[in-house]
């Protein structure tokens, strides 16, 4: 069997395997990480989860008859810091608006840091992103999102800068400045996010 790695992060790692399956593998598999079985799969793309930050693992992958199928070793990425949600306010209820709680772990997030959104029902309005973060919903945790666009911002298609001639893009719809309401979440010039549901 082929095994490729898809992408690692510093919690978790996505590999392929490789059987000649398109969606299901032709057999089901076990996964152990480090000698410990973690999971069974029968799909070609499978995740695991709850990895510990810059740690060396190594996959075994075994058939039904306890061969090794396949063996693949990683390092997992590093992080600098974990920022709970709940630590800064976050309710969870479900009634609760959450928003400026999860705004505020975004914004106090520092570079190869994550943001860990605990179990529990998060309502929000507008998230926005910013580069080289993580934003983990745990296991149980989902995000409720509002959708009465009165409650989301509003930006125009342009504003002109200080200087008076530079402008500054904040809406387009298929290349054409245009005003615009914010969704639930977004990213304005992020690059290098992994939003993680597990």
């Amino acid at each position: 069997m082929e095994m490729q790695l898809i992408m690692k992060t510093a919690r978790s790692v996505t590999v392929a395997l490789n059987d000649g399956g398109t969606y299901e593998t032709k057999e089901p598999y076990r996964l152990f990480l480090n000698d410990e079985e973690r999971k069974e799969t029968d799909v070609v793309v499978s995740g695991l989860y709850d990895l510990e930050p810059d740690t060396a693992y190594t996959l075994v992958v075994k058939n039904k008859g306890d061969d090794i199928v396949g063996r693949l070793s990683f390092r997992t990425e590093e992080e600098s810091v974990t920022i709970n949600v709940k630590d800064l306010g976050a309710a969870g209820d479900g009634k609760t608006d959450d928003t400026g709680f999860i705004q505020a772990a975004v914004m106090a997030c520092p570079p190869a840091g994550r943001v860990l959104i605990p179990a529990g029902s998060y309502r929000i309005t507008s998230i926005f992103l910013k580069s080289g973060i993580r934003l983990e919903l745990a296991k149980g945790a989902e995000l409720l999102a509002e959708t009465d666009r009165n409650h989301f911002a509003k930006f125009p298609g342009m504003i002109v800068g200080t200087n008076g001639t530079e402008e500054y893009h904040l809406g387009t719809w298929e290349g054409e400045l245009v005003a615009r309401s914010q969704g639930n979440g977004g990213c304005l010039s992020a690059e290098n996010v992994v939003f993680e549901s597990l």
